[in-house]
């Protein structure tokens, strides 16, 4: 695949995860709670890779090491990543929980520099600068009102998605389909949550309504199916950080969303955070911003494949 395509991907990806605040507002109203929304979520997530792995009749063992790995994305990566962020929107403003949350590309980049040995070039610390920059202005209009455990739970969730984005590039899951490694981060998920809420003596079936089973399924097939896809697939071709900046796409997709659907205004300092949001993806997405960085040296020998090249060593963003 072209890092052109993986670029294109990782922006309509960013696109669909900016309908899920909607989406997720609406399965609320419904009676469901932040836990019930992230079970129905994965669960339904979980049936469509099912039945999509059959179809292509791909096998579904993993290797033990695999399987630790995918077990880790899943539990903290999408488990935790979610219950932080859902909780925090009851603890703070939804605008001031976005503005933390979108710091994991910063996450990414300096967990990336530890893990990795990537370097992040100019070009990638200018589009975070940028990126972080329209975020913070994008929520000038509601950054009162919080708490400081909103503030750790959705600072929390940047970390812990920041977690899954590196461990989708990590060279365990060389080879492996994305088909098969999101099958492997939605059951687990489900799975947990599901135990979780028999534990405290409730079912999420119980409040499922008929509204309530629409609004999931258009979480699980669009913002988590096609868009999860999407953003994996775009981070094992052109790395974390780049994706990750390129994800914040995604609040100014809620912002039309809500000036559309919920009539809500828009600010000039609304305006002035899109343009510079859009300023970082053009910097990150230029020819210079995408080259690979060269793997220090480790004594290996060189991965055979193109493609397993990619995945072994993150490209950084610059």
């Amino acid at each position: 695949m072209s890092k052109t395509r993986a670029i294109l991907y990782t922006i309509l990806a960013s696109i669909l995860f900016g309908f899920l605040p909607l989406f997720v507002s609406l399965a609320y109203q419904t009676g469901l709670s932040a836990y019930d929304t992230t079970f129905f979520r994965f669960f339904l997530t979980g049936i469509v890779f099912f039945f999509l792995l059959l179809w292509k009749r791909q096998r579904l063992l993993v290797t033990g090491k695999q399987a630790a790995l995918l077990l880790l994305m899943s539990l903290v990566g999408y488990v935790l990543m979610n219950s932080t962020l859902f909780l925090s929107y009851q603890y703070l403003p939804v605008a001031m929980a976005t503005t933390i949350h979108f710091a994991y590309p910063v996450v990414v980049t300096v967990l990336a520099f530890f893990l990795y040995r990537q370097k992040p070039g100019i070009f990638g610390i200018a589009a975070l600068v940028l990126s972080f920059a329209g975020i913070l202005l994008l929520s000038l209009q509601d950054l009162s009102g919080g708490s400081i455990t909103g503030v750790v739970l959705a600072f929390l969730s940047a970390v812990f998605l920041a977690a899954y984005a590196l461990g989708a590039a990590h060279p365990l899951l060389d080879g492996m389909s994305t088909e098969k490694l999101l099958f492997y981060i939605a059951v687990p998920a489900a799975a947990a949550l599901f135990i979780g809420e028999l534990f405290f003596q409730t079912t999420p079936f119980a409040r499922l309504t008929a509204m309530g089973f629409l609004y999931v399924s258009l979480i699980s097939l669009l913002c988590t199916v096609v868009a999860l896809y999407l953003f994996t697939t775009g981070i094992r071709q052109i790395g974390p950080s780049m994706a990750c900046i390129l994800a914040t796409l995604e609040p100014i997709t809620t912002i039309i969303l809500g000036f559309i659907f919920l009539h809500q205004p828009v600010y000039w300092q609304t305006a002035i955070g899109c343009a510079l949001i859009i300023a970082a993806v053009l910097l990150v997405t230029q020819p210079n911003a995408a080259k690979k960085a060269k793997p220090e040296e480790s004594g290996e020998a060189p991965p055979p494949r193109e493609e397993s090249a990619a995945c072994r060593s993150v490209p950084p963003p610059s």
